[in-house]
């Protein structure tokens, strides 16, 4: 049975449009004809897809890569609540893809990763099920988590030339129009999911007042960057040494594509909230490490230039 799903996924990932459309009806069908009537055989046999996240950037095109992630969701369904940390983590890299085919088939995964996320405790099932409020507990802190995350890659694909539109339509095609995207109209499209992430947020006592920004605080920043860099290279097995992360960070000319092998590099499929904590320390670095594009000074150094300019 995995065998077929397995046979089917290589369709997906190297067949003609033709071939590819059959064989994501035939998942689909499998989804229907088998999974409902058996669910442990049709979990096992569609755990084949999770398998193959480890290797999706071995799929050989743009037009394949966008087919299997647009497959994803019946897998999704099938496998996504217990699943949620492997699939958030992979959507939310795709969400940063250059290719705006990768990252709007990753926003409407995501949508249907949300969507069979059991999320309301009215909705108990009539039989007892005493963990039902312990899962639905636990699936609001991996959303609260997972939408922390996004709010935090918004911040640092940000630019000031953004400021100027209104609407999200309006924004250039790019990854921050796509994380604005899955934000406003995935994550939090309701008041429902806005409420569940506002008490996520009280829960966890997040505080979004930053302090304002000095020398003596760049100083204190700059070395508390370096000392979690240090220990993440080591606690992740990194590929790149501390050292080659601050001239990553110093050479870079292309801040998405830095941006992005650093991630790419630390990304070991961490949880969803073990990763937050990960892309902090990142953006962390970058924010108070110097850049040779500006002039050896860190952002937050150019930050605190514009604030003495203003006083």
């Amino acid at each position: 049975m995995k065998n077929y799903i397995e046979n089917l996924i290589k369709i997906i990932k190297v067949g003609t449009r033709e071939e590819v459309k059959q064989a994501q009806k035939k998942v689909e069908e499998f989804f229907h004809n088998v999974y409902i009537e058996s669910r442990d055989d049709g979990e096992w046999a569609f755990s084949a897809f999770l398998e193959e996240l480890k290797t999706f950037e071995e799929i050989k095109d743009i037009e394949h890569q966008a087919w299997f992630i647009n497959t994803l969701k019946w897998p999704i369904y099938a496998i996504g609540e217990e699943n949620f940390e492997r699939w958030s983590s992979f959507l939310l890299n795709c969400v940063r893809h250059p290719s705006g085919k990768i990252r709007q088939a990753a926003i409407r995964a995501i949508d249907n990763l949300i969507i069979f996320l059991r999320l309301d405790k009215s909705e108990k099932p009539d039989s007892k099920n005493e963990e039902f409020e312990e899962i639905v507990d636990d699936n609001r802190k991996r959303f609260g988590c997972f939408v922390l995350a996004v709010e935090k890659l918004t911040e640092e694909y940000n630019e000031k030339r953004f400021n100027r539109y209104k609407y999200i339509n309006n924004l250039p095609v790019g990854v921050y129009k796509s994380l604005q995207s899955l934000l406003v109209d995935v994550l939090l499209k309701s008041e429902f999911f806005e409420n569940i992430y506002k008490e996520f947020l009280e829960e966890i006592n997040e505080d979004y007042n930053r302090p304002k920004i000095t020398e003596e605080s760049i100083i204190k920043e700059r070395k508390e960057a370096e000392k979690q860099l240090e220990n993440l290279v080591e606690s992740t097995n990194s590929e790149l040494s501390l050292q080659d992360v601050k001239d990553i960070i110093f050479n870079e000319k292309d801040r998405d594509g830095s941006m992005k092998r650093l991630i790419d590099n630390f990304n070991k499929g961490q949880e969803i909230n073990e990763w937050d904590e990960i892309l902090q320390i990142i953006v962390k670095a970058w924010n108070y490490w110097p850049h040779k594009r500006l002039n050896g000074l860190c952002p937050a150094e150019k930050v605190l230039e514009y604030q003495q300019r203003e006083q």
